[in-house]
């Protein structure tokens, strides 16, 4: 019974570790971050027999995190806008930078939306670690089958499989990230503060421009009505 135990364990840490491997060397192969995100949660899914998967990029300062995400249905969306409530309360999650369990009933508001919005009552959480700051975070939703819930084991191997992620996403493919959200979110602000057919400022962009005229500490403001 015990060299059956010791056999099985040794067998895990191998799968485990031919699994580690198999995703580096994915995201170092993929041509785009793209489908290297899309590779990476549809390995992670199978692996961890869970419904869903993501992984959201954080920006630096004000740019929009960015959202990839993988379904038990084959549903799949690349490199979407996500609210920056729910990327703060994911930083405070990870903060000890270890992989984490959180529960639908005792989750942060933003993060309890986003449960609810999926059909999620179980969330891994494990941070994307950079070289120099948090990059982002990985999600595991919903166990399927009878093993239903996260081991200890199992946050230890996503946490590794985040940490191996953040490496081989860093540099260049992150850049490449941080370039679309930016201007995912300047094109986003146009669309929000321009007329889709004359591309002049509309009345929101003007409230805006009055607003920031009328906040200076000096100065005058002066209104032209026409």
């Amino acid at each position: 019974m015990l060299a059956y135990r010791a056999y099985l364990s040794e067998h895990t840490k191998h799968r485990s570790l031919e699994f580690l491997y198999g995703v580096a060397r994915s995201l170092t192969r993929a041509p785009d971050i793209e489908s290297a995100l899309t590779d990476l949660l549809g390995r992670t899914r199978e692996a961890f027999n869970v419904g869903s998967a993501d992984i959201i990029l954080f920006g630096a300062s004000n740019d929009l995190p960015l959202r990839t995400s993988l379904r038990d249905v084959g549903e799949s969306h690349t490199m979407q806008p996500a609210a920056h409530e729910l990327a703060d309360e994911l930083r405070t999650v990870v903060r000890d930078e270890h992989a984490t369990i959180v529960r639908r009933g005792e989750a942060t508001p933003a993060i309890a939306a986003f449960m609810d919005e999926e059909g999620t009552e179980q969330l891994a959480v494990a941070p994307v670690p950079g070289e120099t700051r948090l990059v982002g975070v990985m999600l595991l939703g919903d166990r399927r089958g009878a093993t239903a819930g996260f081991a200890n084991a199992d946050l230890r191997l996503f946490e590794t499989l985040a940490g191996h992620a953040g490496m081989s996403l860093e540099f260049d493919r992150l850049e490449q990230a941080i370039r679309r959200m930016r201007a995912l979110q300047g094109a986003l602000e146009r669309q929000a503060f321009r007329d889709p057919l004359t591309d002049l400022a509309n009345r929101a962009l003007f409230m805006r421009r009055v607003h920031e005229s009328l906040s200076r500490p000096v100065g005058t403001t002066t209104v032209l009505f026409l």
